[in-house]
């Protein structure tokens, strides 16, 4: 009897292994997995001692025109407590859930990192002397926007065989002071939710891209979902918020747009007057500048415009004086042959001298509003040679700032190349 129970419950345990089929597959941290090979995931391990190995960071970004930089205290040993986590999540055979969403989103749960994420804020609120949250949201994403982009790391996915490809922890990214579109996209993400501000995610599975979406006001959302307007941020770059890049543009996303939510919360309402801003600036200076970021670019873009818009003034003004100068000269050298043909040589009357007295003196004055009209077309066309050669410098330096900016290999472009863009007043 009891040999039989034994054989029932070995047949039994058999039946419920066979029935419970766990697989454990850890996604690559491409922005976007391929949806086949997203599996599973959970956080576990032990906490390390926080004071292990400090290594302090400094991080420089860019804050209305100024360069500011913050110091961060880290330690290896929470690093490697970090990079210890099992990035993957066990489920059953047949499991249905948003596996994107449950992947992306353990990498907000943790609160080893709340102290230096806590950190971040006040120290960037310190060095950007605001306290006023909308303000302080801008300044912060600046910040996660310096951070170098991973070459190494997107090479490593391009060219990956065995699938070991990890995303990164906002603690590692800020570690490492590197990561690619996913790892500052969820650096981002933890900050900005700390704040208490709506985010989401917003992959991109087509052009494999990741970026944050920001909750904003439905009329500066480029994205809406449930209602919610979402107002992308780009992560790995500086760029204006609210600004695509080329290569995402909003008709285009489709079904290869996911947009996951990660917090809810207040509305960055910062975008109406930042919206203002860039609608002015495509006014005067054309579509071209809302592709431009930092204040460097903009201010020298801005310069090449104006240089531009004076060179043309100065086009026309040289024109002008050419349909006056040719007519003019016409007639002075018509005065000139009617004088010869008066007979005003040698010894002449009274009459005829007052008559060749009277016309010299006209041809006199026409011939000094010739000359000086002359004088100061040539002095034109030098201003406007000395001002085409600064222009076209510029034009140099400008492209020059464009490519030593643009040099991330993520490939993403903000407007196009400068060359490729014809500089132009706004409509």
């Amino acid at each position: 009897m009891i040999i039989l129970l034994l054989v029932i419950l070995l047949g039994l345990a058999i039946y419920l292994l066979s029935y419970i089929d766990e697989k454990v597959t850890q996604l690559p941290e491409s922005a976007v997995p391929p949806q086949s090979e997203i599996q599973e995931i959970v956080e576990n391990g032990e906490h390390s001692d926080p004071d292990d190995g400090l290594e302090p960071r400094n991080y420089k970004f860019e804050y209305n025109c100024q360069v500011l930089s913050i110091n961060l205290p880290l330690f290896r040993s929470k690093y490697d407590y970090f990079s210890s986590l099992d990035k993957a999540v066990y489920y059953q055979k047949d499991t249905q859930f948003d596996l994107e969403s449950e992947y992306y989103g353990q990498f907000l749960l943790s609160d080893q990192d709340e102290e230096v994420i806590n950190q971040i804020i006040k120290e960037i609120g310190d060095v950007a002397k605001t306290n006023a949250a909308d303000e302080l949201v801008v300044a912060l994403i600046s910040f996660v926007q310096s951070i170098e982009y991973d070459c190494k790391k997107l090479f490593s996915y391009e060219n990956i065989v065995d699938h070991d490809y990890q995303t990164n922890y906002p603690y590692e990214t800020l570690y490492l002071n590197q990561g690619v579109c996913g790892d500052s996209t969820i650096l981002l993400a933890k900050i900005i939710k700390q704040l208490g501000y709506g985010t989401a995610y917003l992959i991109f599975e087509k052009e494999n891209h990741m970026a944050l979406g920001l909750k904003c006001p439905e009329q500066h959302a480029n994205y809406i979902k449930d209602g919610v307007g979402y107002c992308y941020v780009e992560t790995t770059a500086p760029a204006r918020i609210g600004i695509l890049p080329q290569e995402i543009g909003e008709s285009d996303s489709g079904n290869s747009l996911q947009i996951i939510k990660t917090s809810g919360g207040k509305t960055f309402n910062r975008i109406d007057s930042l919206a203002d801003q860039m609608e002015i600036d495509s006014n005067e200076y054309g579509q071209y500048i809302l592709a431009l970021s930092t204040c460097d670019e903009i201010s020298q873009y801005k310069q090449i415009h104006d240089k531009e818009l004076e060179l043309i003034e100065i086009e026309e003004s040289l024109d002008s004086m050419e349909s006056e100068i040719e007519p003019l000269s016409l007639d002075l050298d018509y005065l000139i042959e009617q004088y010869k043909e008066m007979g005003c040589k040698g010894t002449v009357s009274k009459s005829k001298y007052k008559k060749c007295d009277k016309e010299y003196k006209h041809l006199q004055s026409v011939q000094y509003s010739y000359e000086a009209m002359v004088i100061d077309y040539n002095n034109l066309v030098d201003e406007y040679n000395d001002l085409y050669e600064t222009y076209t410098s510029d034009i140099s330096r400008f492209e020059d700032l464009i490519t030593n900016n643009s040099t991330t290999c993520s490939g993403l472009t903000f407007g196009g190349r400068p060359s490729d863009i014809p500089l132009e007043s706004g409509e």
